[in-house]
């Protein structure tokens, strides 16, 4: 029992670095995450100018693997959807805006759960506006669209 307790604090240690953790057939555990500066300065380092106008998924492409969740959320209104957050740990967000729609309806239609009103799918073959990358509060990069 201790063995499998050592091996889960371990795990929660070692969530933001690679590790190798052997020497008991009942715990071997690889992590492979990318540090969380490591993250920054490659999305520091992407052109985002170059993808606007391209579909939303160019860019997802191109980002570092690793991020946690896509969702939409509304911008100028909760009733429209504009933004697609790529999120990544320790709270590092990619928002990709989107002000014309071709393919998706960006109207919220009178429901409780709103994330069903707005697919994901369709939301990546739209063209990106412009992107703005935090780290917490604080952007990273496309800082100059930060407030349009």
């Amino acid at each position: 029992m201790k063995k499998y307790s050592f091996c889960i604090t371990i795990f929660f240690v070692a969530i933001h670095y690679e590790a190798r953790i052997s020497g008991s057939s009942k715990c071997l555990l690889t992590l492979r995450v990318t540090p969380p500066d490591t993250l920054i300065d490659e999305l520091r380092s992407i052109n985002l100018s170059q993808y606007n106008g391209q579909p939303v998924d160019s860019l997802i492409n191109h980002l570092p693997a690793g991020y946690t969740e896509l969702r939409i959320t509304g911008w100028r209104s909760l009733k429209l959807a504009e933004i697609l957050y790529v999120i990544y740990p320790n709270n590092i967000e990619v928002a990709i805006h989107v002000r014309q729609f071709r393919y998706m309806d960006p109207h919220l239609v009178n429901t409780s759960t709103p994330k069903q009103n707005w697919n994901i799918s369709l939301f990546k073959k739209e063209a990106i506006t412009f992107t703005v990358i935090f780290n917490g509060s604080t952007c990273i990069n496309g800082c100059e669209n930060e407030y349009k």
